[in-house]
């Protein structure tokens, strides 16, 4: 292999490595700061109160809030909150009781048949006087105050960042710039195995990386969530799976060159013996 093909080996390998590892972090993370904070709004007094005004128990909350319909309406929420954390400025007055109003008006039979109660006119009417709704804006300004003041700035840029990551279609053009990235290297390569143990070196180290990452990442969260004024978890092992299969391929690529390799170097030797 001559010296020119080598350095352009040796770029694309590194392009097709950080694309790899940014592609996984972002199929990691997805939906890993949504499903935080469904966390907290399920465990939240202000929401389980508002359901327990129409009879739903504590422990039925969680079903409900799991609904399809009821999961998007909160997502909506979650949106909202994100944005306004990541790049607004606390604000006083959302409007969330007027959006929680309309939900509520808008599929108040679907929710009759989730919450297993009928839903009268008196309680849609007298949403705006649960204590829990009247104060649902001011808690969402304090929830803003109190994460921004709690978690440092580092980690916000990168919750900037997955959420930003995740209203574009990143995965279509990580995929795409994947493939074609993949297709270069095994071209530079000019030979049908020999890319096997440079793409499976590439894949183990993607997949160690990533367990590492994975690990400060946990560490990190759990000592700023340890202080932080509402209980709330996030599952690592989406993050943990994916580091794993990335190394479980890597080996099996990287086998399967070396299995490669020994078959034709016996056919080699078995022919020098025959001439």
């Amino acid at each position: 292999m001559s010296k020119f093909r080598k350095i352009l080996l040796g770029f694309f390998r590194c392009c097709f490595v950080l694309t790899l590892i940014s592609f996984l972090f972002h199929l990691s993370f997805s939906g890993f700061i949504e499903k935080g904070l469904m966390e907290i709004l399920m465990n939240s007094d202000e929401v389980t109160g508002i359901f327990e005004e129409v009879g739903v128990s504590k422990e039925k909350v969680k079903n409900v809030m799991t609904d399809e319909v009821v999961n998007e309406f909160l997502q909506g929420l979650i949106d909202n909150f994100l944005y306004d954390f990541s790049y607004g400025k606390v604000v006083k007055n959302k409007n969330l009781v007027v959006k929680l109003k309309t939900f509520a008006i808008d599929n108040r039979k679907h929710l009759e048949d989730v919450i297993g109660y009928k839903i009268y006119d008196e309680f849609i009417n007298g949403i705006d006087n649960i204590t829990e709704v009247k104060e649902i804006d001011i808690k969402y300004a304090d929830l803003i105050s109190v994460s921004k003041e709690y978690i440092p700035s580092s980690v916000r840029s990168i919750m900037i960042t997955i959420y930003d990551l995740s209203k574009i279609s990143y995965n279509t053009i990580m995929i795409v710039s994947l493939v074609i990235l993949l297709g270069i290297v095994i071209a530079l390569h000019w030979s049908y195995y020999e890319w096997l143990k440079s793409v499976g070196t590439d894949l183990i180290g993607c997949g160690i990386f990533m367990f590492i990452v994975t690990c400060v990442v946990n560490y990190l969260m759990g000592n700023i969530l340890i202080n932080f004024p509402v209980q709330v978890t996030f599952d690592f092992m989406k993050v943990f799976n994916i580091s794993m299969i990335t190394l479980g391929i890597g080996i099996v690529i990287r086998v399967s060159h070396v299995i490669i390799e020994k078959i034709l170097e016996k056919k080699e030797l078995k022919s020098l013996e025959i001439s």
